[in-house]
């Protein structure tokens, strides 16, 4: 691939990003940018289309991911973008490659499903998408600084309720609260997932590795677990990452997620991390999402291939 359309594709990363946040990036964040597209390139990890004109029509970038959760190899489709003109084109170059890799790999890790990243503004790829497979969450953006004024603004104060950091003997019940929890609650993505024999075995692996870089936060009612939230620290973005939240289901509707968020973007904040990502998966994350300032920015996909 030549330069012009890799930095074609690199400065409409670019303005994507800069229209994303809102803010000034340095010089140093589009090379990074550059650099990114170059390497996926480099691995053959990245696919383009022009219009007639030459103009960039589509381009996204793919590989092969493994997701601990489901204990599967994953064909994984992100940074996504297309113009309305070659959409069919768009939906076909990903299928193609898809088979592709499911045919490279099926000797070694088998390749059974994309994942795929579409944006929050690309409504027609989401119906498109909505038919071939199943919706898992919807990636939402906050403010660090405005969420918190909000949450402040609504006198969440619970004296009953605790947070602290997760201790290694937590871990079985809050896997048993965690599980519950969406099991029971037909609004949720994971929901089927969850009821999977095997379930268990990937939400102990992504409890023990919070454990390990204590990031995982507790709410405790009078000692008794009800809630958590998990979370990571991406500096060289500036962003807060929301890993995992739930709230027991005896629990909801006290207040228990608005603490568990107030003390997440506390440290966000210590940390000088003007936004903040995060995932929800079911209507109720979704709608405390919301009463918090955050927005939609893409939705995930999973499509059998």
């Amino acid at each position: 691939m030549n330069k012009k359309i890799l930095n074609q594709i690199a400065g409409v990363s670019f303005k994507r990003y800069h229209q994303f946040y809102k803010q000034s990036i340095p010089v140093r964040e589009k090379r990074a940018i550059l650099k990114s597209i170059e390497s996926a390139n480099k691995e053959n990890n990245l696919a383009y289309g022009l219009l007639p004109d030459g103009k960039l029509g589509y381009f996204f970038i793919f590989r092969k991911t493994y997701m601990g959760e489901f204990h599967e190899h994953f064909f994984h489709v992100s940074s996504c973008y297309c113009l309305p003109p070659v959409r069919r084109q768009f939906y076909a170059h990903i299928k193609r490659c898809a088979k592709a890799m499911k045919e490279e790999t099926k000797k070694v890790e088998k390749v059974r499903r994309v994942a795929i990243e579409i944006s929050a503004e690309d409504t027609v790829s989401q119906k498109h998408f909505k038919k071939q497979g199943t919706l898992t969450y919807i990636e939402l953006l906050g403010n660090t600084k405005k969420s918190l004024a909000m949450l402040h603004s609504k006198k969440i104060d619970n004296p009953d309720i605790k947070i602290a950091l997760l201790e290694k003997k937590d871990i079985n019940r809050l896997i048993e609260l965690d599980q519950e929890s969406h099991i029971k609650d037909k609004s949720s993505r994971m929901h089927t997932l969850f009821k999977r024999a095997d379930a268990k075995k990937g939400m102990r692996k992504f409890y023990q590795g919070l454990l390990k870089n204590k990031s995982l936060l507790v709410a405790k009612e009078k000692g008794k677990l009800v809630g958590d939230i998990g979370y990571f620290l991406d500096k060289k973005r500036k962003l807060g990452l929301i890993a995992a939240i739930f709230v027991a289901r005896d629990s909801q509707g006290k207040g228990v997620s608005k603490l568990l968020y107030q003390r997440v973007l506390k440290e966000f904040e210590k940390q000088k991390l003007p936004f903040y990502l995060g995932a929800s998966t079911t209507e109720r994350v979704l709608a405390t999402a919301k009463s918090i300032g955050r927005t939609k920015t893409k939705w995930v996909y999973l499509l059998k291939i």
